[in-house]
């Protein structure tokens, strides 16, 4: 029956709240239609993305991924919903976490506590939910300097990976500290090339040209 409904542009209410209600059905291949199903909409109502959010626990990845992208697909969620999903980056389970942080990704804007939840995740012991955490602050149009300071010490992360994502997503910021410029100076001996070329960029504005040939020597 979800099968049928699914790709229709406009359902009711009744019909979208019958869907949601399956979101709670024993088999996982049910849920995730009932998501993708879902997400088809132009508007669901506070109620069924609440629902969706709580799918983000699912044991299933594939759930928890059609959850990610619904919530994603959505112009607009309240503070409520994002608390929702913030509220879960601090599970256990670092497949909950992963779901949190991708949902909250491309999110315009974010409340400075979710934004210093998210933060907080820098210190994962998942390296991609660290990535993940960086990529998601980078989006943000303001960072409080205790968030750039965070993420500047992801500098220093063992994985060049998250070292370029700390320094792409301080180069967009409007200011940053001397102490921040300077942690961002020591990237241009990294070890990864493409990394020392993306550190040039946030710093060319703020050191002359012959002390910055001399860092390269």
């Amino acid at each position: 029956a979800i099968l049928t409904l699914k790709g229709q542009p406009t359902l009711s209410e009744e019909i979208l709240t019958a869907i949601a209600a399956r979101l709670e059905d024993e088999d996982s291949d049910v849920r995730q239609e009932a998501i993708l199903t879902l997400k088809g909409q132009l508007t669901l109502s506070e109620e069924i993305l609440i629902a969706i959010a709580a799918q983000l626990e699912d044991e299933y990845c594939d759930v928890r991924q059609a959850a990610i992208l619904t919530l994603k697909g959505q112009p607009t969620l309240s503070e409520e919903i994002l608390t929702a999903i913030a509220v879960r980056l601090e599970h256990e389970d670092s497949d909950v976490r992963r779901a949190a942080v991708d949902a909250l990704k491309g999110q315009p804007t974010l409340s400075e506590e979710i934004l210093i939840a998210i933060a907080a995740r820098l210190k994962d012991e998942d390296s991609y939910i660290r990535w993940a955490a960086v990529d998601a602050l980078q989006g943000q149009p303001t960072l409080s300097e205790e968030i750039l300071t965070a993420i500047a010490a992801r500098l220093k992360d063992e994985d060049s990976y998250i070292r370029w994502a700390a320094v792409d997503a301080l180069q967009g910021q409007p200011t940053l500290s001397e102490e921040i410029l300077t942690a961002i100076a020591a990237r241009l001996k990294d070890e990864d090339s493409y990394i020392r070329w993306a550190a040039v960029m946030p710093i060319e504005f703020f050191l002359n040209p012959e002390p910055m040939c001399e860092i390269f020597i």
